[in-house]
């Protein structure tokens, strides 16, 4: 029974606190004015911010390739056999390609 798990309870707590505190600081951004928001509202204007524009879609494409990574070493709990090296070398493997992106494709 959930109820009767303390882990369980615990776990909903955490994630009903990230919730709420996401919440909350979505409801405290300042809205944008309309001249600000012409084209996407997600991205950076790709005129008046190209760097930004250029980092923000390099971000958003290659997010799915490190969630697919790590959902890979999940699936097939490769986790298991990881060392402390073996798990630096992916975390900083899947890392550097943010890190080294003004130098792999500057804007």
């Amino acid at each position: 029974d959930f109820l009767d798990n303390p882990v369980a309870i615990k776990m909903a707590a955490i994630l009903g606190t990230m919730v709420a505190g996401i919440s909350g600081l979505v409801m405290m951004q300042t809205p944008k004015d309309q001249d600000e928001m012409k084209g996407s509202t997600y991205l950076a204007n790709s005129k008046l911010e190209p760097s930004k524009y250029a980092y923000e879609l390099y971000a958003l494409l290659y997010t799915p390739m490190w969630i697919g990574a790590f959902g890979i070493i999940v699936v097939f709990q490769l986790y298991e056999d990881f060392t402390a090296t073996t798990y630096n070398v992916v975390c900083v493997g899947l890392a550097l390609p943010l890190l080294l992106q003004p130098l792999l494709f500057p804007s």
